[in-house]
């Protein structure tokens, strides 16, 4: 208590006040991984090959009826004689027959991108604590040290 000259007292009061504020740590690592998942994937393709069928015409005098128009004097003659079996000839021919087989090949192609963001989310977080402040009480005492009531 401070006392002066001019009878007065006076005494200061403090009072906690709740300050809350923030701070910035690391909250931890996160890794960004990208990994590669398998999968069999079945795709059908179309082939093409080629066959022989036999087709068999029937002919008259050795010659057969969509050719004879075709053919000339000579080879007719050819014919004949073959029919009649005085000439045996042997004839070969090759025929090369094609056909198709699937080719399969893996290409990489780019088909999504994905970004990692980071953004600041703001979620209110309430602070509680307890405070305390001073207060100045008024006591009366008597000479002998009684506490009298108030007389305000």
């Amino acid at each position: 208590m401070d006392h002066r000259q001019n009878e007065r007292t006076s005494m200061v009061r403090h009072a906690e006040r709740l300050v809350a504020g923030v701070e910035r740590r690391p909250a931890g690592a996160t890794r960004v991984r990208k990994r590669i998942v398998t999968e069999v994937v079945t795709v059908e393709v179309e082939v093409q090959r080629e066959v022989l069928e036999l087709e068999e015409l029937r002919h008259t005098d050795g010659v057969l009826g969509d050719e004879r128009a075709r053919l000339g004097a000579v080879e007719a003659a050819e014919l004949a004689e073959r029919a009649d079996g005085r000439e045996e000839l042997e004839e070969i021919q090759t025929v090369t027959l094609h056909r198709q087989r699937p080719v399969v090949t893996l290409e990489t192609v780019p088909y999504e991108e994905a970004r990692v963001l980071r953004r600041r989310v703001v979620v209110p977080h309430e602070a509680t604590e307890t405070v305390r402040a001073e207060h100045v009480d008024i006591q009366h005492l008597d000479v002998d040290g009684t506490v009298l009531p108030d007389f305000r």
